[in-house]
């Protein structure tokens, strides 16, 4: 499970942060197990009695629950703190009692509401698909756990949206190559339930006037 690619990844990027912002904490090791509860607790307890100094372990995956309890267990309450990745009602009553110090969670609402749109315009051809697309992630600490206690929504979609004005403005709105493109917008403000708007700016190519437009804009509040 830690040979996994996106959990080397995270190790690779752990270590280089260390390095660069906190040079004097030391990574003493790695723990092999392969993401089951057993696993991680057997790793955990077994790290932890070959390295007895140790101050933090971290885990790639939602395992800091389990490793919490074998801190526990071993008497290492208020010596040896936990973080974690993921969300798990395990994580969340440790770092509740504080035997996991904080989390890294993803916001798994948007990454699937985006995915189903990502899938829709692919198979409808209506767009190519970038390689990457990043959400909001969010740290869960003592601070912030209750409220963390519900699905995590970094920003739910608004259910009424009829007062955001998308403004689009082209360099020459008389050329006849908007014609479907004109026809493409006012579809997805149906769609989407936004004020409607429509092409905006000078009808010949004039920047200075396609300037004023964008300053309009700007200088409205509900743009």
């Amino acid at each position: 499970f830690i040979t996994a690619q996106n959990h080397q990844e995270r190790v690779q990027g752990f270590k280089a942060e260390l390095a660069q912002k906190f040079p004097g904490i030391q990574v003493v090791g790695i723990a092999s197990e392969d993401g089951t509860p057993q696993s991680e607790t057997t790793a955990a307890a077994t790290f932890l009695q070959a390295h007895p100094d140790v101050n933090l372990l971290w885990t790639t995956d939602a395992g800091s629950g389990f490793v919490a309890q074998v801190i526990k267990d071993q008497g290492l309450q208020g010596k040896v703190l936990a973080v974690g990745t993921d969300r798990t009602a395990e994580q969340l009553a440790a770092i509740q009692d504080g035997t996991v110090y904080a989390t890294i969670t993803q916001d798994t609402f948007a990454e699937e509401w985006t995915a189903l749109y990502f899938l829709y315009w692919k198979y409808n051809g209506l767009s190519s698909i970038s390689d990457t697309c990043i959400t909001r992630p969010a740290v869960i600490t003592k601070a912030n756990v209750a409220a963390m206690e519900k699905p995590f929504v970094s920003h739910t979609p608004p259910k009424d949206v009829s007062d955001q004005a998308y403004v689009w403005v082209a360099a020459n709105i008389g050329d006849p190559f908007y014609t479907d493109e004109i026809k493409a917008w006012a579809a997805a403000v149906k769609d989407l339930g936004v004020k409607p708007t429509t092409i905006t700016g000078p009808v010949n190519q004039d920047v200075p006037a396609q300037i004023a437009v964008v300053e309009q804009a700007i200088a409205n509040p509900t743009t």
